[in-house]
């Protein structure tokens, strides 16, 4: 699956994967932060990736790219600021792709 097109419970998975953990997938629900949509959790992650965030220009939603790459390949968008960070730290570990 795309990381541009993750979201929700699969990516707060990914994020948690990334994250070094290693959850099943039915206990993202129960037992994973929601990084994708509790700034708390998601703030640790951006803070110590360093991520550069930005609003888009002419569209809703942001995007977001680690500081050392700033807005080339690595970046990632979303319709919210944490969606689009967490697509971006899932992507600075996974690559585009990650298997579903």
């Amino acid at each position: 699956m795309k990381v541009s097109e993750l979201e929700g419970a699969a990516l707060d998975y990914w994020v948690a994967r990334a994250n070094g953990k290693n959850p099943a997938i039915a206990d993202v629900v129960s037992q994973v932060a929601h990084y994708s949509t509790n700034a708390v959790a998601a703030v640790r992650i951006i803070e110590r990736e360093r991520l550069v965030i930005s609003p888009l220009d002419n569209e809703d939603g942001w995007i977001v790219a680690h500081s050392r790459d700033g807005f080339g390949s690595k970046s990632m968008t979303g319709p919210t600021l944490l969606i689009a960070a967490m697509r971006c730290f899932v992507a600075s570990k996974y690559g585009e792709e990650v298997k579903e």
